[in-house]
């Protein structure tokens, strides 16, 4: 399973990350503070579960969700 976490404030990405390692151990998880590295990403590895704060610097987390498909 791989999980994409995106928010560009550090502190709650951080406790975001750490929440999800604590839920899912197994998970390979991605942790982004920028939509555009996150996009990489799952172009790359793909993403079964997305977590994403709505008001991205750059972008917003619906526009972010449609292009990262």
């Amino acid at each position: 399973m791989t999980v994409v976490c995106v928010d560009d404030h550090p502190i709650m990405l951080s406790g975001l990350l750490n929440n999800v390692q604590q839920l899912l151990p197994t998970a390979s998880i991605g942790a982004f503070e920028r939509a555009d590295e996150a996009i990489g990403f799952t172009k790359e590895n793909g993403c079964d579960i997305l977590i994403c704060e709505i008001e991205l610097c750059g972008t917003d987390g619906l526009t972010f969700a449609k292009g990262s498909k």
